[in-house]
């Protein structure tokens, strides 16, 4: 009985060694490796050719009796081939056994890839794709990780804060962005506004602005930066609350060295210590006189959108006879007051309502 007992008590510790070493070894031998690999396996390359976003697509089937199947979309073709496959050392072999294809493949193919963190990452012709079961990963030209180039410009299509505070744009979806310059970093007011198209190449990582074109050397959810030559911006993702709502019209009118129209009919120069002054081209002559302008200096002062001039000289040649009448608004020689509209607007300009109700558009000299 005693040796029965002991027997017995022999066979069943026999029983649990034998079972913990399967156990133990059932997670890293050829079974397990086999059993993750089996399944669909997909990957997507993303390129330019002739200007046009193009995508190529590669899906790899590994069926679990170790025969597979790919499918392949070149750029102009496509190709089904089919093969059987092993995996040993952290590399998948698949060896083909027969293929309909435009070229791309021959029948006796041999295709390897790394196996890699629950990626495929082939060698050779297919180098340039990454595979993995959720097809999350997309691939560019030279098979560089990439997100897609609809992920990219919906990062880009958000509000960007200089890193020195001081510039805030905005990249709205359809091509158009708004440019803010502040007073000062997180300043709700701004001295200069512009406004114009964008365009994104995701895949060549160019941004162009109006007609200048940026190189894209980052681009995440967190920082964007943009180099041309030596010159480089930085900026961080920020939110719409980041974009002022109200001008500094004073230290705008005042960071120019003067504002004209495109006809050059009317100039103004304001200086940072109040004063101002002021020519009006009549683009009329009189005798041997060229084209007769009006002159006026004096001070200004700001109250919200409105700019009061307050000119202490008035002049132009002949104006107290026959050139009077070129300015019916003015009195040569005598001093006046005038009340100008002045609205900061797009492409550093601004908009004017003259004291007779004229509106002209006036832009900085540099």
């Amino acid at each position: 009985m005693f040796v029965m007992t002991r027997l017995k008590s022999f066979v069943q510790l026999l029983m649990v060694c034998i079972l913990a070493v399967t156990t133990g070894c059932s997670g890293d031998g050829p079974e397990s490796a086999t059993d993750n690999l089996a399944g669909n396996w997909y990957g997507t390359r993303c390129y330019v050719n002739n200007g046009a976003v193009k995508y190529q697509n590669i899906t790899l089937r590994l069926n679990s009796d170790k025969t597979g199947s790919m499918e392949y979309e070149g750029p102009d073709s496509f190709s089904v081939a089919y093969f059987t496959w092993s995996a040993s050392g952290g590399r998948l072999v698949c060896k083909g056994a027969y293929a309909s294809t435009s070229g791309d493949l021959s029948g006796d193919y041999q295709m390897e890839c790394r196996i890699e963190s629950g990626r495929l990452i082939p060698t050779g012709q297919f180098s340039t794709f990454i595979l993995t079961k959720d097809n999350s990963v997309m691939t560019d030209g030279d098979g560089n990780e990439i997100e897609s180039p609809e992920t990219q410009l919906y990062t880009l299509q958000n509000t960007w804060v200089s890193t020195d505070g001081k510039t805030v744009i905005t990249f709205y979806p359809g091509g158009v962005y708004d440019e803010y310059v502040l007073d000062a970093p997180g300043s709700n007011l701004y001295s200069e506004f512009n406004t114009g198209s964008y365009s994104f190449a995701p895949l060549n990582k160019t941004l162009t602005i109006k007609t200048t074109l940026w190189n894209v050397v980052t681009l995440s959810d967190k920082s964007l930066v943009l180099q041309r030559g030596t010159t480089k911006m930085e900026f961080r993702m920020g939110t719409r609350s980041d974009m002022p709502s109200v001008s500094n019209l004073k230290s705008n009118l005042t960071s120019a060295f003067g504002w004209t129209d495109k006809n050059g009919k009317y100039t103004f120069r304001f200086l940072a210590d109040g004063s101002v002054v002021y020519f009006e081209n009549s683009f009329r002559k009189y005798g041997s006189w060229g084209d007769i302008s009006l002159c006026a200096s004096g001070t200004f002062s700001v109250s919200g959108s409105y700019v009061t001039c307050n000119f202490t000289s008035v002049d132009w040649e002949s104006g107290t006879s026959g050139t009077a009448s070129y300015f019916p608004d003015w009195k040569c020689g005598s001093p006046a007051t005038k009340v100008y509209k002045m609205e900061i607007t797009a492409s550093s300009s601004l908009m004017v309502t003259m004291p007779n109700s004229t509106i002209v558009y006036l832009s900085k000299i540099q």
